[in-house]
């Protein structure tokens, strides 16, 4: 039950976009037919495609957008077009890719952007990091305006191409990638106008001139401080009593091999081997920045410190269709009558288009010998994803263990198990939910996860590890060490 990191990219108003050289335009003829195709499939295929939006009002908009398709377009407009009514639904595993490669070839091409990160705080969005190279604009400067239109303008416009199920998973996408959003909204511009209100109270408005990748790198460089959450693997024991484990993704990352398991098991074996000794009082597992993965991976971490078997759901609701049991055909391995692809093919066969049933899914187990019975304590923040939001919900629903952090922007039950389907005429693939999820307690609600102890990222992270230096603080009081 594969779930991906959901780093999306989408855009805006198309900023009229150049053809690539050789690149033919698609006839409107062809556009108008991919629409239909693309709305019909979501309608007979997708889990629930009127979960967050009427279905009149998407029927309302599927024909004023249809009727805008009167002339060709290139492929780069075409998947920002379709996109756009695709994020209607405001589900996130509901999604076209669009041509990041465009803003690459710009970017190489010596192109300039907008030169700051942000951060989104109670809606309210905050400059993190400053590489224009002007020094009027400091990092924690709140950003209220740019080109004179109100942040929450530039949120409203930016939301419409983003498939996000929250708000708050929204602004969690703002702030991987809002000076691509806005080039992807403004197109290549030499400059924007700031306004920012800073420490002081103080309004200040600016002319920030754009800035190529060769200047950015060189800021960045230049900038001293700044905490960096990697994305390897690691352990360690701090102040000999708390152990540290930083699990890494939930895929491969040691070889070609995505799925491959065996590197992560052996790795989190070693670690627990060495943690699971007497001075080892309690565990601090960070799951922070984690962009999730497998849980063929992820359940051998757990069964170390589980009590009692567990599930990654309490409800896993699949919709049947044909192109649901198409793509699922493609995955189906004639000697594997065990696999969960063999699985969902009889499962299918029994039933008729349309029709959605739990799928059953197997417990896990508490690991047989050796196991890590010390308490447990599970990192998060607003950037956990995908499967590691299921590990921090089984933790928490079960009881394995305690939550600390922040919640986490996506869900704990969600709409999930994505397939693809493509479009005939421009051979666009399209993602969709065939599945409802719903966490181990379950709670149905769309939310995150909520910790059981909050402790707060600061707003400019510095070198030192606060929230870290916090968690193993709680630890040492709670404990009494």
């Amino acid at each position: 039950m594969r779930v991906t990191l959901l780093c999306l990219l989408f855009f805006s108003q198309v900023p009229g976009y150049g053809l690539v050289a050789g690149e033919s335009l698609i006839p409107s003829n062809a556009l108008q037919a991919d629409l239909d195709y693309l709305y019909q499939s979501l309608q007979a295929a997708h889990v629930n495609l009127y979960a967050n939006m009427d279905k009149a009002e998407m029927d309302r908009e599927f024909a004023a957008r249809r009727a805008r398709l009167a002339k060709p377009m290139s492929a780069v407009e075409a998947r920002i077009f379709f996109q756009r009514f695709v994020a209607l639904g405001k589900i996130a595993h509901a999604r076209i890719d669009l041509p990041s490669d465009a803003f690459m070839a710009m970017l190489e091409g010596g192109g300039a952007v907008f030169p700051f990160d942000v951060k989104v705080k109670d809606s309210a969005f905050f400059i993190t990091a400053n590489d224009s190279g002007l020094a009027g604009i400091q990092a924690g400067d709140r950003l209220v305006a740019i080109n004179d239109v109100p942040m929450k303008e530039w949120s409203r416009r930016l939301a419409a191409y983003e498939s996000a199920d929250t708000e708050t998973m929204l602004h969690g996408f703002f702030e991987f990638k809002f000076p691509f959003l806005m080039w992807l909204e403004l197109g290549e511009v030499e400059q924007f106008k700031v306004t920012v209100v800073d420490a002081a109270k103080t309004t200040k408005t600016l002319v920030v001139p754009a800035r190529d990748r060769a200047f950015l790198r060189a800021q960045q460089q230049q900038r001293t401080g700044g905490l960096a959450l990697d994305g390897g693997r690691s352990f360690r024991v701090i102040g000999d009593q708390v152990g540290y484990l930083r699990p890494g993704p939930f895929y491969n990352i040691d070889g070609d091999n995505l799925w491959d398991w065996a590197p992560f098991h052996a790795f989190i074996d070693q670690a627990f081997t060495e943690l699971t000794n007497p001075t080892v009082a309690a565990l601090i597992i960070d799951l922070r920045d984690n962009p999730g993965g497998d849980n063929s991976f992820s359940d051998h971490m757990l069964a170390w410190f589980a009590d009692k078997p567990f599930r990654f759901a309490s409800r896993f609701d699949v919709k049947v269709s044909d192109l649901t049991t198409a793509s699922n055909a493609k995955r189906v391995v004639p000697d594997q009558p065990g696999s969960v692809s063999a699985r969902y093919a009889r499962a299918y066969a029994e039933r008729k288009p349309g029709d959605i049933f739990a799928f059953p899914i197997e417990a896990a187990k508490p690991r047989a010998g050796k196991r890590f019975t010390q308490p447990v304590y599970v990192l998060i923040n607003r950037h956990s994803y995908s499967n590691a939001v299921f590990v921090a919900a089984m933790v928490q629903d079960y009881g394995f263990g305690t939550i600390v952090g922040e919640e986490t922007r996506d869900l704990a039950s969600s709409y999930g198990a994505m397939e693809h389907f493509t479009l005939p005429n421009t051979g666009m693939t399209v993602g969709y939910p065939k599945a409802h999820i719903v966490r181990p307690s379950g709670d149905a609600t769309i939310r995150g996860v909520v910790p059981d102890i909050a402790i707060e990222t600061p707003l400019i992270e510095t070198e030192e590890d606060v929230v870290l230096a916090k968690t193993v603080a709680l630890i040492r009081k709670r404990l009494a060490l």
